[in-house]
């Protein structure tokens, strides 16, 4: 098994992955598998950003959401080492069936958003462009599924 077919068994396979983009990610290709499999997306320092696309939360550094993010995912992949095909293998490994975790990831980090959003301080990250955009299709999968009767996920 080569290292795309690898990354991608890995990334469809992850609870909580995400994508960190610092200098030199492959923005399209990143953005693609963002949205291909609903990984959300953190800027490191010197990193881009990426405007318009629903699953980034901003940059790392300040203690915000992009912080936070990265400290509870199972799995960081590294967008500057994204291989183009990974893209032929993507879809193969998705056939075996979503990872019905990621809908729980996308509430916790809803809820984190939503906690950032009132706390408002100059230390949590990102607060302006979470007031700026109104809450994504993610946001909606929370109240669909009602208390978490599991508990925190370690």
């Amino acid at each position: 098994m080569g290292i795309a077919a690898t990354t991608a068994r890995r990334m469809v396979r992850a609870h909580r992955p995400v994508l960190y983009a610092g200098p030199g990610a492959r923005c399209e290709l990143l953005r693609f598998v963002a949205e291909f499999e609903n990984i959300p997306v953190v800027a490191g320092p010197g990193g881009p950003a990426f405007a318009g696309l629903a699953q980034y939360l901003g940059g790392v550094g300040r203690e915000g959401l992009a912080d936070r993010v990265l400290r509870e995912a199972d799995e960081v992949f590294d967008a500057t080492a994204l291989d183009p095909a990974l893209l032929a293998d993507l879809p193969a490994e998705r056939a075996s069936g979503p990872c019905t975790e990621r809908l729980d990831w996308w509430a916790r980090i809803t809820l984190w958003r939503f906690a950032t959003r009132g706390g408002g301080g100059s230390g949590s990250g990102g607060s302006a462009r979470a007031r700026a955009h109104p809450a994504t299709h993610h946001d909606t999968h929370h109240s669909t599924h009602g208390d978490d009767k599991e508990g925190p996920r370690t």
